[in-house]
């Protein structure tokens, strides 16, 4: 089993690739400089670029597994820019799963096959056997990726997040992907 995730994945409409400072701009112009976009997240929007291009430097292709920190940037096939980011945290055999993408594709399935594309190599090619997530508890958008990928809502944890946004902790779900193991003859 390969415990180091690929550069890259390509889907049948996207392409994620491991971030670089060149795709700083695009992302910055779509997702990360975006009031909208990170309502739910737990950092204000990029005021400039730069603040784009060392979250790529750090957790991007340059830094793959220092820390077991893998980003992802998620272009558009057919669009041509770069249109999210997909964050892997690992710890040997456990993970933790963000991910976050442009309003302007919101509704057209590319968190869900970007979040799949990740989930697949998890469960065909890695030693991971547990991924976790949380969400807020109105992010229905993304409670409904993280249910179609395959995780199960295990739980509400009262003012677990601090969201800039709101100015205070908010309730988020945790959010459960695990192996199946599997069960020994009697």
């Amino acid at each position: 089993m390969n415990k180091i995730p690929p550069h890259e994945f390509a889907t049948l409409r996207l392409k994620l690739k491991a971030g670089e400072a060149i795709d700083a701009e695009s992302l910055f112009k779509n997702y990360t400089s975006s009031k909208e976009a990170s309502v739910y997240l737990q950092r204000k929007p990029h005021a400039l670029v730069t603040e784009t291009q060392l979250i790529l430097e750090a957790w991007g292709k340059k830094s793959w597994n220092v820390h077991g920190r893998f980003a992802w940037v998620i272009w558009g096939g057919s669009i041509g820019e770069a249109i999210g980011l997909l964050l892997l945290i690992t710890n040997n055999t456990k993970a933790e799963i963000h991910f976050g993408i442009a309003p302007h594709v919101w509704g057209l399935g590319f968190a869900t096959e970007a979040v799949q594309a990740v989930m697949d190599w998890i469960i065909k090619s890695s030693d991971i056997d547990e991924v976790t997530t949380v969400c807020d508890h109105e992010h229905i958008a993304s409670m409904k990726v993280l249910l179609k990928s395959g995780f199960t809502q295990q739980r509400l944890i009262p003012e677990h997040l601090f969201l800039p946004n709101f100015q205070t902790n908010r309730n988020s779900w945790l959010f459960m992907w695990e192996r199946n193991k599997e069960k020994p003859e009697i």
